[in-house]
């Protein structure tokens, strides 16, 4: 329902943002807004999902999760992911759909899973999400955050996704996150940020490069 609100309201008004989080997401994505949207996008093996889970783990801590894995599903490299970032700790909090379209994920979503709070797409590029979806799912579950993982990466100053309703989407996102070498540069509108290193072991040093929208 379309509404008008005056300076005043708008500067009185109290929005909810992320309580009890650890201090690593707020310097790495920002002040997150409840909900939020974020779009994680890299290329493989660079670090999306490592730093997918560490992020899903550490907010469950707080809210439950739906991950819907697409890309790997129900595998030993989920079960690994799970393993490194000990999900154990959080049993209970986290499920893990395998083979989600669409529909399906709005039909759980409704039902069995109308308490979770934070739904991740792993990937985009597998569910062959579109814009006119994705702008029905915010509207539909308007109280749900949503972690939107794409494959791309850097193409000059921009972060540009292979799939072109990816790039149509970064345009609604609160954060665009690249992952590149296993480090993860935010750039968007939930305040300053600074990298996260998601293996140090696995940094390849590389030019410094403007990320753009």
């Amino acid at each position: 329902m379309a509404k008008v609100l005056g300076v005043t309201q708008i500067l009185s008004k109290n929005y909810k943002v992320m309580e009890g989080i650890p201090d690593w997401i707020t310097n790495s994505f920002g002040c997150l807004p409840d909900p939020f949207h974020i779009q994680i996008i890299g290329r493989p093996k660079n670090g999306k999902t490592s730093l997918t889970m560490k992020l899903v783990k550490d907010l469950a801590t707080v809210h439950s999760c739906f991950y819907s894995s697409m890309e790997e599903g129900d595998s030993k490299t989920i079960q690994d992911a799970f393993r490194r970032v000990n999900m154990e700790e959080v049993t209970g909090k986290v499920m893990l759909g395998d083979g989600f379209y669409f529909n399906d994920l709005v039909t759980y979503l409704k039902g069995a899973g109308k308490r979770k709070k934070i739904i991740v797409i792993d990937s985009l590029d597998y569910m062959k999400l579109t814009k006119a979806q994705y702008i029905r799912l915010t509207e539909t579950f308007p109280s749900k955050s949503f972690i939107i993982i794409c494959w791309g990466g850097k193409k000059g100053r921009e972060i540009v996704c292979d799939d072109y309703y990816g790039n149509q989407i970064k345009h609604m996102m609160g954060a665009i996150v690249c992952v590149e070498n296993f480090t993860a540069e935010t750039i968007g509108r939930y305040g300053p940020t600074e990298p996260y290193v998601i293996w140090d072991k696995g940094v390849k040093k590389s030019p410094q490069m403007t990320m753009g929208l």
